[in-house]
């Protein structure tokens, strides 16, 4: 009857559609159905691609001596690049010029491994992220800040809700990562290997090279602070200024975005540097 006739007809469906189904290229990857009950998915692992490397010219190729890039190069260093203009070291300068960019290339140009300089002679221009908070180097990493009413952490989503602030009399900063960063993102888990320092360590006095800087943290870390401050006056920014190195602190697992406190181990060397202009700028741009 007409039943019959219809069940007849939507079992031959049936049977046609799984015909086709198993002799589809989805079906081949995946497996015949009819035959199990359970599917073979692909492995997608095989698909995760491996971080790319940095280009040649990319700022994360190059490594970098950071205690003389802050501190100075004595005048016999052998790793000196016959380039004297360093002995003093950047602790407390403001850059001749603003931006990142400037400051890229004067690091590279005064604490280059010999060989990365040796590599790049030809090359025209480093490549690096020039709207980025963080900038990592094959060794190092540089923390850029903004401070003062348009400022904040530059790696923020919005950098006037995460100011960036001095605390203990400016012997701390707080920072915060930017909003696509979590704990396990390659780069917090850098900042933290490199910002756990010896906490026992103490300042000492020393002379680095040339005399400018009459105090040397004991301390090792490869993290350094590149500040700039708004000036209302001209609606802009000043130049950056090397605040020197930093060791972690404290940080707050979790939050959005990441809440750090870094300890500002040049501190002694800004507070009480030769150059008075030194002293000048590091009072003017924590208080």
């Amino acid at each position: 009857d007409y039943k019959d006739l219809t069940l007849a007809g939507e079992r031959q469906q049936v049977a046609t559609l799984g015909k086709r189904m198993r002799s589809s290229p989805v079906a081949a990857a995946v497996g015949d159905t009819s035959s199990s009950s359970s599917i073979s998915i692909p492995n997608r692992t095989s698909s995760i691609r491996p971080p790319v490397a940095p280009a040649a010219n990319s700022v994360r190729s190059i490594d970098l001596d950071v205690e003389s890039l802050v501190l100075g190069k004595g005048e016999d260093d052998d790793n000196n690049n016959n380039n004297n203009k360093n002995n003093i070291g950047l602790l407390g300068k403001i850059m001749e010029r603003t931006g990142k960019e400037f400051v890229i290339n004067e690091s590279f140009s005064l604490a280059a491994s010999a060989g990365d300089v040796r590599r790049l002679e030809n090359t025209s221009r480093l490549s690096f992220n020039k709207y980025c908070g963080v900038q990592e180097w094959r060794n190092a990493i540089f923390l850029w800040v903004n401070l003062g009413g348009s400022g904040g952490s530059s790696t923020a989503k919005n950098a006037s809700d995460s100011p960036n602030e001095f605390l203990d009399g400016a012997r701390r900063i707080t920072w915060f990562g930017g909003s696509r960063m979590h704990d396990e993102s390659p780069v917090i888990r850098k900042l933290l290997r490199y910002g756990k320092v010896d906490s026992d360590a103490t300042n000492t006095a020393t002379t680095a090279g040339g005399g400018a800087c009459s105090w040397r943290s004991s301390k090792k870390s490869n993290i350094i602070l590149w500040c700039r401050r708004y000036r209302p006056e001209v609606k802009n920014f000043s130049p950056y200024v090397c605040f020197g190195r930093m060791g972690y602190r404290s940080h707050v697992p979790g939050s959005r975005p990441l809440s750090f406190v870094w300890d500002l181990l040049d501190y002694d060397g800004l507070k009480h540097h030769d150059d008075p202009d030194v002293r000048e700028t590091f009072e003017l741009f924590t208080r």
